[in-house]
């Protein structure tokens, strides 16, 4: 079971059922751990992380490799507008796929500030 993947998404599923959910961003280092899903059981519970600041074209290619693998079961999680406003009330937080210097000057005051974080 240690060196099939597929297999070991199996044994998962029927031990947690629909407890069990992969996370996934759909990017091209994704579509292998998708199709993996896709073999063990179309129906595993694929969880992506709609921010709100993707391209169009990146969320049409969400839908087609779903599509294209037959994946059933593809939910959409995401932050509230609620949470949204409370944390990133100008609509900037995405800036922190920026340089340093872009963050630290954005950011110096804010709690989430890079230089904060412990994992940065």
């Amino acid at each position: 079971m240690q060196d099939d993947p597929v297999l070991l998404l199996r044994k998962a599923h029927a031990l947690l059922g629909n407890r069990l959910a992969v996370m996934s961003s759909f990017g091209a280092e994704s579509a292998l751990l998708l199709a993996f899903v896709a073999e063990a059981d179309p129906g595993i519970k694929v969880l992506f992380l709609n921010t709100g600041k993707h391209f169009p074209q990146t969320l049409a290619y969400r839908q087609e490799l779903a599509d294209a693998l037959g994946l059933t079961n593809v939910e959409d999680i995401g932050p509230s507008p609620a949470q949204i406003s409370d944390r990133d009330p100008s609509g900037e937080l995405w800036l922190l796929t920026r340089t340093p210097a872009v963050i630290c000057a954005r950011w110096s005051r804010c709690r989430w500030h890079p230089c904060r974080m412990r994992f940065w």
